[in-house]
């Protein structure tokens, strides 16, 4: 992979830049895909099953995670840890489930700073940005 790499906090990792860190715990070795419109993707094209679409059970199940639903903020959330750690290194907060899972095995894996490619963050900064909406970590964990 030889692309800039930006460090950031695992609990502010959100949308494609949370799965892009949740595929490299997977095994996944350049997730990153370019469409020919220039806009990024990942796990996936036009040749493949396309974008990695996480399945919340099988997370559960494979990585032996806790979920429990809470109130953060004022605000539905859900709280992850993995079962095997101290609830304090692995604890992760989520505005649903499938984020607060990831987020959790992210942390455990990278632990509290993870790399990501920087045109990830820029890709869903911009993403977020046109959509005019307030950053996950703003909601909820960050």
């Amino acid at each position: 992979m030889n692309q800039p790499m930006t460090a950031i906090d695992t609990a502010k990792l959100e949308g494609i830049a949370l799965l892009w860190a949740f595929s490299r715990v997977l095994g996944r070795d350049d997730p990153i895909y370019r469409y020919d419109d220039g806009s990024i993707g990942y796990i996936g094209g036009p040749d493949r099953m396309g974008p990695l679409k996480p399945d919340l059970q099988a997370t559960v199940e494979r990585f032996r995670l806790h979920l429990c639903p809470v109130t953060y903020n004022d605000e539905p959330a859900f709280e992850a840890w993995v079962d095997d750690q101290p609830k304090a290194r692995t604890s992760a907060f989520g505005i649903n489930a499938m984020d607060a899972a990831m987020r959790s095995v992210v942390l455990d894996r990278f632990g509290d700073t993870a790399e990501v490619p920087s045109e990830v963050l820029e890709f869903a900064r911009r993403r977020s940005e046109s959509n005019g909406e307030q950053p996950a970590r703003e909601r909820c964990g960050g």
